[in-house]
């Protein structure tokens, strides 16, 4: 006669190990649940039973072990089910002293230190099987046993039924169960897990009771003498099954995400400790190379030519390495402003006078993802001061200078460092190399319109500020801080901006932008 069992989860898990299987070690997992557990669940509610209606059950109990345990095994295990990464949790062990008894030598006799009486913990690992559920198939998350044997009789039915009525759990207690029989499977669904003598390639040891398996041994405790000293529990063998392939699941594919075209990008900045004025390049730089990592999706030397063709406004560099020769400022640049009450760093930017690709755009917020060291110690070595950029989207306003609208008067946010030595080694400045002249010639190489053009540099305001070497120079000793100048721009017409000149004008440094208040 064949008995059919209809088993859910309600929580989706079937939390087990297989018998004297350390959780830790566990290869496998409990899945398909064995027999032998189901058995002794059965038998557990039987005393339930028995307690409740106050009849005595131990008759019936050697005929449902019999019935049980001539019978042959077979499960339709849900195919979108997997073995789930596990629970590591502490857990109180014994109740004991902590410090364990301490004695001290006072006036010649032994003191006891009183300490704190309370639970050591152990570290537990539960394993479970997540039953998964589909959206189209509501029998997805059932397990149906079939039980096929000559000794069931209406009797034992009956019996069995009554005992599955009161299963709550199955397994350990986290593992909420219901579980009944019913008349046969439904259409459609098919044993697709069964049991084996031998082992095979990709199977899995399950416990069953053996076919002269006696009530006694079926339901002895975990503590007798018969069943801690043994490796595998009286009445009980290994059989072997091959679990169902499992489902794919296909996901329906969407649309990619089309970000907004735009030239600027900016970032908020949250930091511990603010960065000092001498780190913005120590900052900009890393998080440039951040950039050309993630939209490389390697190194420099590792990408082939096509795609540092297509980072070449990231880079400033073509495929061969060669900088780009056009001045007119065309590929990324990256900066730092600082408030103007505190002090202290407020926003990374990152602007170009071309629109950033999609790809561009992804790349630069993926850097972001992580804290960005801002010290000077090598990179790959622990920095503990980090800075956090968080995006910030089109609603909050950019900067001035940053928009559309043009102004006349730019003052500067970073120090303008001269691209070239303006004093010769007798402290003098050279012919045609003043900051000034520098200044004006830098903004007529970007397409500035001089004429008219007042420069006004405080030197009494000169910092020195580190600058941008490039990696190839960067173990060599020379000095890397250079004069930096503080000043302000007017122009005889207004014009539009950003206004970034000078050395290491890509990194942050000589950065201007439009006084407002004008």
């Amino acid at each position: 006669m064949e008995v059919v069992l209809r088993q859910t989860f309600p929580h989706g898990r079937f939390h087990a190990n297989p018998w004297r299987m350390f959780p830790f070690e566990d290869p496998h997992g409990e899945w398909p649940p064995s027999p032998w557990r189901l058995l002794r669940a059965i038998l557990a509610r039987s005393h339930q039973l028995e307690r409740e209606r106050g009849v005595q059950c131990h008759p019936w109990r050697d005929s449902l072990v019999g019935a049980f345990c001539t019978s042959t095994f077979g499960w339709c295990l849900p195919s979108l089910s997997w073995r789930g990464p596990g629970l590591r949790q502490y857990q109180p062990a014994t109740f004991e002293w902590d410090p364990p008894g301490r004695t001290k030598k006072v006036k010649g006799r032994s003191v006891n230190i009183p300490g704190e009486r309370k639970y050591r913990s152990t570290l537990v690992r539960d394993n479970f099987w997540v039953v998964g559920k589909s959206a189209t198939d509501s029998c997805s998350s059932i397990v149906w046993w079939i039980l096929d044997g000559e000794r069931w009789f209406e009797h034992e039915l009956d019996r069995l039924d009554a005992c599955l009525d009161r299963m709550t759990y199955f397994g350990r207690a986290e593992a909420i169960t219901e579980i009944q029989r019913v008349e046969k499977l439904p259409k459609d669904t098919h044993v697709n897990c069964v049991l084996e003598q031998d082992p095979s390639s990709g199977s899995v040891p399950v416990l069953v009771p053996t076919e002269d398996a006696t009530l006694e041994q079926v339901q002895a405790i975990t503590d007798d003498p018969s069943v801690a000293n043994s490796t595998l529990p009286p009445g009980a063998r290994w059989l072997h099954a091959k679990r169902p392939t499992r489902t794919r699941v296909k996901l329906p594919r969407s649309n990619p995400r089309t970000r907004k075209s735009t030239r600027f990008i900016q970032f908020a900045i949250g930091a511990r400790v603010s960065p000092p004025r001498k780190s913005i390049v120590v900052l900009t730089q890393r998080f440039r190379g951040r950039v050309i990592r993630e939209f490389l999706g390697g190194s420099w030397q590792q990408a082939n030519t096509e795609r540092r063709e297509a980072a070449r406004l990231l880079t400033g560099k073509e495929a061969d390495g060669t900088p780009l020769q056009d001045h007119q400022h065309p590929h990324a640049r990256f900066g730092i402003l600082f408030d103007h009450e505190t002090g202290r760093a407020a926003r990374l930017l990152v602007w170009r006078n071309q629109s950033f690709t999609d790809g561009e755009q992804r790349a630069i917020l993926n850097a972001a993802e992580q804290e960005l060291p801002f010290s000077f110690v090598r990179v790959g070595t622990r920095d503990p001061w980090t800075v956090r950029l968080v995006p910030l989207d089109s609603q909050v306003p950019s900067p001035a200078g940053f928009g559309e609208r043009t102004y006349r008067r730019w003052k500067t946010v970073t120090p303008y460092v001269p691209p070239r030595h303006a004093y010769d080694r007798k402290g003098r400045i050279k012919a045609g190399e003043s900051p000034e002249e520098q200044l004006r010639f830098d903004l007529a190489r970007q397409g500035y319109d001089t004429n008219g053009l007042t420069i006004e540099l405080d030197d009494r305001a000169v910092e020195w500020t580190r600058v941008h070497r490039p990696q190839r120079h960067r173990d060599d000793a020379t000095n890397t801080e250079r004069r930096g100048y503080q000043g302000s721009l007017t122009f005889d017409m207004p014009v539009r901006g950003p206004i970034s000149l000078g050395h290491s004008s890509h990194f942050g440094l000589g950065l201007f932008v439009a006084d407002a208040s004008e």
